[in-house]
């Protein structure tokens, strides 16, 4: 049985697994949101599926970029039933010894407070 037509944002959309769920749900009927970051590609690939998937840009390490998103996509569709917190940064093979603070910081805010925004954000508006 398949269920109604959901509108499911995806990040971290534009390859790997991120892209592999985008195609999926586009053709089991489900409108895709495809977020990723800027230049990743994301645009182009929601304008080759079609109406009425949308690709976004949206760096989940920032805040207010992510509050844009969220904007944007109030803007254009009824509801959220769906998200997919998908994006991440892996770690380095560095030792912690040879591992920067900068770096450290970048994964954890890609990884663990950019999904909690966006989980946030969704569940503000589901």
């Amino acid at each position: 049985m398949k269920l109604a037509a959901r509108t499911v944002i995806i990040t971290g959309a534009a390859g790997g697994i991120g892209r592999a769920l985008v195609d999926i749900l586009a053709a089991d009927g489900d409108t895709v949101v495809a977020v990723d970051l800027p230049g990743s590609g994301v645009v182009e690939l929601a304008r080759d599926l079609g109406s009425p998937h949308v690709g976004l840009e949206c760096d989940v390490s920032r805040e207010k970029d992510m509050l844009s998103l969220f904007g944007q996509v109030e803007a254009r569709f009824a509801q959220i039933d769906v998200l997919i917190n998908n994006a991440a940064v892996g770690p380095t093979m560095d030792r912690i010894i040879d591992t920067a603070v900068d770096t450290f910081r970048r994964g954890v805010t890609v990884n663990l407070i950019g999904p909690f925004v966006m989980a946030r954000e969704a569940a503000r508006r589901m």
